[in-house]
């Protein structure tokens, strides 16, 4: 609720939306006499997947986002919450007015039980954009999480809780490691708990004495 009002509060800037269209037409003008293809426009659908794939390799995939499961009949329900609302349910119709724009994304929210985040808000353009979102599922778990639920091939395995080496207890070889001068310093409380750290003395050093 708080990001919704926040949109519509930096919404009503309309003067500053007009500013930056000036500028994105001043910008392509530029490249176009250095010959340099225009930008892609803001609105397609290519252009926010793109977008999304480079904020995704920037920040990685720990992102503090809910996950979301699309209902079968998400696009009739969208078509409910539109009619609702007084708008069409149309994927061209636009929401540009500022107030039905922040009474329809609450109605969304309550219907899908899910809001849409405000790194998203902007993108919202017109219900097909609305729609793609509540069609698409998000899964806030990591890659490697998703590999456990997976039937991997017979050949391959995977050791998901990895092992630490320690002398009192790997006796295969007598204690003895393949790295003589590496420590296993274990600084986190919570895994000092599971994991028992030691520190590798230094095999060579009664040689000089």
């Amino acid at each position: 609720m708080a990001a919704l009002i926040g949109h519509a509060t930096r919404a009503c800037n309309s003067r500053l939306s007009q500013l930056l269209r000036v500028v994105t037409v001043r910008v392509d003008g530029v490249r176009h006499k250095r010959g340099e293809p225009p930008l892609p426009p803001r609105s397609t659908i290519k252009w926010k997947l793109q977008w999304d794939e480079t904020s995704l390799g920037s920040r990685g995939f720990l992102r503090p986002l809910k996950p979301y499961e699309p209902p079968a009949d998400a696009s009739q329900r969208l078509d409910m919450v539109c009619r609702g609302q007084g708008l069409s349910p149309a994927d061209s119709t636009r929401i540009d007015n500022l107030l039905k724009r922040f009474d329809f994304f609450v109605a969304c929210e309550k219907e899908f039980n899910y809001g849409i985040p405000s790194s998203r808000l902007y993108t919202m353009e017109t219900i097909g954009d609305v729609r793609q979102f509540y069609k698409t599922p998000i899964v806030a778990a990591l890659p490697f999480d998703l590999v456990r639920k997976t039937e991997l091939p017979k050949n391959l395995h995977i050791q998901y809780e990895y092992h630490r080496f320690h002398p009192a207890t790997d006796t295969k070889f007598n204690g003895k490691t393949a790295f003589p001068y590496s420590s296993t310093i274990v600084t986190g409380l919570k895994y000092k708990k599971k994991y028992k750290g030691h520190k590798q003395k230094n095999p060579f050093e009664d040689t000089y004495e």
